[in-house]
């Protein structure tokens, strides 16, 4: 479950994904700004990567 936040107000949004609680924030904040967050969790996304390095990464 994701809520959809509109900072200003402090309306939020509840829904299965980030974009269905987009859609009804957008309903009522057409042009708003969201902050996301996923209930139980302490955050909405995970990033995961790395760097891959060569040799010629490096200086020399």
């Amino acid at each position: 479950m994701i809520a959809a936040i509109e900072p200003e107000t402090g309306d939020w949004f509840l829904g299965k994904n980030v974009l269905e609680a987009l859609e009804k924030g957008r309903k009522k904040y057409p042009q708003g700004s969201f902050y996301f967050v996923r209930i139980g969790y302490p955050s909405a996304h995970i990033l995961k990567g790395g760097i891959i390095r060569d040799e010629n990464d490096y200086p020399r």
